[in-house]
């Protein structure tokens, strides 16, 4: 009878305890790195396979990073507008996040490096993108036939959120939206909390089993088994406050499981292999922090990518995965002054390898490769594939090769391949790396050199960024001062406003109506200054300075009256319809900005450069594919 006791004890302990399981779990640091001290090693940051199943790459840091400081190195970043194919667009940042949504109607950002290579995870994400900055590099549409030929922002950074092990792969938080759907993470999507939840049931867990354990030691297989589906039993109910349906799949199988899963978090258990033994990147990976961003040592090319250190004849620069597509999908649409449509070619054409006999072009996504400059003769890297073991299956077939393109240009893309840049003798520490493009690039180079010429008002554009420096317009001027003393062409005033429209229908004026008459809306602006939410740029609207108000003698005091226009992917719940307007008063002046108009920058300029790289390690199998 007792022995009987003994053996159901803990059944009993576990039964009492589940009914405070909700309860927080002392709190403590888990060293995941074992608590091993290892030497620093040469180098920070690789690029090797990601943790999550059948994700491709992954970025994982070589060295412990604490909360703030900088993984890697800057990159740039590419504003792509109105992209004709949703395929690009798993790859692709909304152009909101960077700020970039000025550029075009429909803005998606490819980010190079970090904000392409790494993958994504909404409980285990460590990193998070900095906003870029934005300058044409000296390269002014008035003197430079390489104005519009490259993205102007550039120095996006990708910080820590939390502190994070030496060996730990990095993850951005794409959403948890992203996740839903995409096979890698199909049974491993959980609501926000559900993680927390789970850590501290485990926690408890794991400290009720180490106050039990002269029990459990006597405890059968079967009986421990008993216990464990009690658990997920009582987890799959509904505890008031909780919907825990959905955690019973992260309760662990067994109680060695347990002790396994409280070290390391429930979160980390999905994906156990995201932080690695350093041994393991070297082995498996590729070092990619050998260079760094700067300006080129030849000042016609603006920015370039200079050596971090001194390299060796026939080192790997630089692994990049590549993203493979037709080169039709980087086309875009736009209207013209005049107002008719225009078929466009994307500045993003010239950071990809083509064929002259091939319609698919390949974009590096590889850290900084983006930023290495063509060196003709003068070249100190080439190109070549990884080797066969380092690459997707289908890739290791020169008939899957083939079977790979197909017709359908929207379907048509995807990632996985990976180029390296290898130098081709001895580089000098910050010596600038130089790929030699080909002779077709050369050739078409030259001769936008030769017939290019500045377009016309040139001289006077500035990009709104520089223009809107702090203390160079202190008093805005209004729509009637601007006939006289007009802005740049190319730039606007915008507001920081946040308008959410009313859903009850303007009682005067009738729905056959509606498109006749005009109803006023006017809003007092309010200062979110000393508030908990602050305007941002998601709250920053086109707008029109009507007139300037004097509240004092103080020229400081100034207010203005505006009318408020809709962005281009305005949302239903804030969009000013045809038959409103808009009127904000008591505007400050620090809620007014200048902002570029929509398709003014460099890369919409009429004769901008477009050629894609060449390469001489192009497939064979995309050969002969005409555009």
């Amino acid at each position: 009878m007792l022995c009987v006791r003994r053996k159901h004890a803990p059944t009993l302990a576990l039964i009492s305890f589940f009914f405070i399981l909700a309860g927080s779990a002392d709190e403590c640091a888990v060293d995941t790195g074992g608590g091993v001290c290892q030497p620093e090693p040469e180098c920070t940051l690789y690029l090797a396979p990601s943790s999550i199943p059948n994700a491709g790459y992954g970025i994982y840091t070589a060295i412990p990073v604490e909360a703030g400081d900088e993984v890697g190195r800057p990159d740039v970043c590419h504003a792509a507008v109105n992209l004709l194919s949703s395929q690009i667009n798993n790859y692709c940042w909304e152009g909101s996040s960077q700020e970039t949504e000025r550029e075009g109607e429909e803005v998606s950002n490819l980010i190079p490096g970090p904000g392409m290579s790494c993958n994504g995870h909404y409980a285990l994400d460590n990193v998070e993108l900095v906003l870029p900055e934005s300058s044409d590099a000296g390269l002014h549409r008035s003197a430079s036939p390489a104005a519009g030929s490259f993205t102007r922002f550039h120095n996006l950074g990708t910080v820590a959120t939390k502190p994070i092990p030496a060996g730990s792969e990095l993850f951005l938080n794409y959403g948890v939206e992203y996740f839903r759907g995409r096979p890698e993470y199909k049974g491993k999507v959980f609501e926000s909390g559900e993680f927390a939840f789970a850590d501290r049931l485990v926690a408890n867990l794991a400290a009720l089993a180490g106050k039990h354990e002269k029990e459990l030691d006597g405890a059968t297989e079967a009986e421990v088994s008993t216990v464990m589906d009690l658990v997920r039993d009582i987890v799959a109910s509904d505890i008031p406050g909780q919907r825990n349906s959905n955690i019973v799949s992260l309760v662990p199988e067994t109680l060695e499981e347990v002790k396994e899963i409280a070290e390391m978090g429930v979160a980390r258990s999905q994906f156990p292999k995201s932080v690695q033994p350093i041994d393991w990147l070297q082995d498996n990976g590729w070092c990619i922090d050998k260079i760094r961003p700067g300006i080129s040592l030849r000042p016609e090319l603006g920015r370039g990518a200079l050596a971090a250190r001194p390299i060796a004849a026939g080192e790997v620069i630089v692994a990049s995965p590549m993203l493979y597509l037709f080169k039709q999908q980087l086309d875009y649409i736009r209207e013209d002054d005049a107002g008719n449509i225009v078929l466009r070619k994307q500045q993003i054409l010239n950071y990809c390898f083509g064929h002259p006999h091939s319609s698919i072009v390949l974009f590096p996504m590889g850290h900084l490769s983006n930023l290495i400059n063509h060196g003709g003769i003068n070249s100190n890297v080439s190109l070549r594939w990884a080797t066969d073991d380092k690459q997707p299956t289908w890739w290791r077939d020169s008939n899957e090769r083939r079977e790979m393109v197909s017709n359908d240009a929207e379907r048509f893309g995807g990632s996985g391949i990976i180029l390296e840049y290898v130098s081709s003798r001895a580089i000098s520490k910050d010596e600038e790396i130089l790929l030699d493009y080909g002779s077709v690039w050369e050739e078409a180079w030259d001769t936008h050199v030769k017939t290019w010429h500045p377009p016309e008002g040139a001289e006077r554009y500035i990009e709104a960024s520089r223009y809107d420096e702090e203390g160079r317009h202190s008093i805005i001027r209004t729509v009637e001062e601007q006939v006289d003393q007009p802005y740049p062409s190319n730039i606007q005033t915008a507001c920081y406003v946040d308008y959410m429209k009313s859903y009850v229908d303007h009682e005067d004026v009738g729905d056959d109506e509606r498109s006749d008459e005009l109803v006023d809306i006017e809003v007092e602006w309010v200062d979110y200054t000393s508030e908990d939410v602050q305007l941002t740029d998601y709250d920053l609207r086109p707008c029109a300075i009507l007139r300037r108000e004097n509240v004092t003698d103080d020229d400081d005091s100034d207010v203005y009256v505006a009318q408020i226009f809709n962005t281009p992917t305005e949302p239903l719940e804030s969009r000013v319809e045809e038959y409103e307007k808009l009127i904000y008063n008591g505007l400050p002046r620090v809620a007014i900005r200048f902002i570029d108009k929509l398709y003014s920058t460099d890369q919409h300029l009429n004769g901008a450069f477009r050629m894609p790289m060449g390469m001489s390690v192009f497939p064979n199998e995309w050969k002969g594919l005409e555009d």
